[in-house]
């Protein structure tokens, strides 16, 4: 996610923008004020949401599965990134003006790249786990130190395919006609061929690639399970006719009621990656135009973009959702959290009460 720096540049020019330049379509104020506020609701489901995701299995041990840990690290980077959304709106509200210092410049837009590759890494992670729990039910899940090695990769392939926006990011200082100086927190590359490299790098490795790779995965684990749910029933068949006793009916009950976790697990983590496949589509497309300049010219290329980025951060507050209306021990959580407020509210009200007879 390199919305920052791209609206950084892509603002400073409608700033700089003299009266020979191309006018571009403004986005009225009741819908920019309408933005902000959507936003703000983003930031806060998303903030509570993934905390939430992020402590529930401190309480719950069957989340501590390696199933369950590949979602809180997807909840944590969720996390990281929304922390910085704040920065990022206060800084296209200045129009483009970065007014956080040039540490936070450095560090904040990169580290949003690296959850986004995260997000990705996770999402292709969970497609591997759940075809080769599908293929393999008897291999053994990582446990343990396995478990936090992994977890270890995805971050680490994130950092390093991120390496180049920590590198090149800069703080420049563009002095206006008026005289102002307008203070930009963009990527500076040796040439413009690198920047456009690896704009594709990001493509192909956070998008193009790993879409490709789950669809054919998740295809294949929705092939297995129905020709093992019908392998299944046919072998219970035969061992009920044989031997005449109700051991078969049973062990099929048990079987169909392990493949319906299974099935209710693989709709979640589908969902969600549905979610993140439709909300960075026209983000990834936008990027990619304006990099190599073929949408510039086009008086609808700023709004579309802003509205572009805004789509790419509603997983981050759609995925604390989806879990808790899709999976029972996440929605004990919500549960648990709802009930917590309800008695501190109950408890504030009684107080004042016995404060207002006093």
């Amino acid at each position: 996610m390199d919305g920052l720096e791209n609206s950084s540049l892509f603002n400073a020019s409608k700033s700089l923008a003299g009266p020979e330049h191309k006018s571009f379509i403004k986005e009225p104020f009741p819908i920019t004020v309408l933005r902000l506020v959507l936003f703000g609701v983003i930031f806060l489901t998303a903030l509570i949401g993934n905390i939430v995701v992020l402590t529930a299995p401190w309480r719950n041990k069957r989340l501590q599965t390696f199933s369950y840990s590949l979602i809180s690290c997807l909840a944590l980077g969720d996390l990281i990134s929304t922390l910085g959304l704040p920065f990022t709106l206060a800084t296209e509200q200045l129009h483009s003006n970065w007014i956080f210092g040039e540490l936070l410049c450095q560090i904040l837009n990169p580290t949003q790249v690296v959850c986004g590759m995260v997000t990705t890494n996770v999402h292709t992670a969970i497609a591997i786990d759940r075809f080769v729990s599908t293929a393999y039910p008897f291999k053994g899940k990582p446990k343990g130190t396995v478990t936090w090695l992994m977890l270890v990769i995805i971050w680490l392939s994130a950092i390093l395919c991120s390496l180049p926006a920590y590198i090149t990011r800069r703080l420049e200082t563009l002095t206006m006609k008026n005289g102002r100086d307008l203070h930009l927190c963009v990527e500076v590359f040796p040439a413009l061929r690198y920047q456009n490299v690896y704009s594709v790098f990001l493509f192909l490795v956070n998008y193009a690639m790993p879409i490709i790779l789950m669809g054919i995965l998740y295809t294949k684990v929705v092939i297995l399970l129905r020709k093992t749910k019908q392998n299944r029933r046919i072998s219970v068949y035969h061992t009920t006719r044989k031997t005449g006793s109700s051991g078969g009916a049973h062990r099929q009950e048990i079987f169909l009621s392990n493949t319906r976790v299974e099935r209710k697990f693989i709709r979640m983590v589908f969902i969600v990656m549905i979610v993140f496949v439709l909300c960075y589509l026209p983000y990834q497309v936008m990027f990619l135009l304006m990099d190599f300049k073929v949408a510039t010219e086009s008086e609808y290329t700023f709004i579309l973009f802003d509205y572009a980025y805004f789509i790419t951060w509603i997983p981050n507050a759609l995925n604390p959702i989806c879990y808790g209306a899709m999976d029972r021990f996440y929605a004990s959580a919500f549960v648990k959290l709802f009930a917590f407020f309800r008695r501190r509210k109950k408890g504030k009200e009684s107080r004042i009460k016995e404060h207002e007879k006093v």
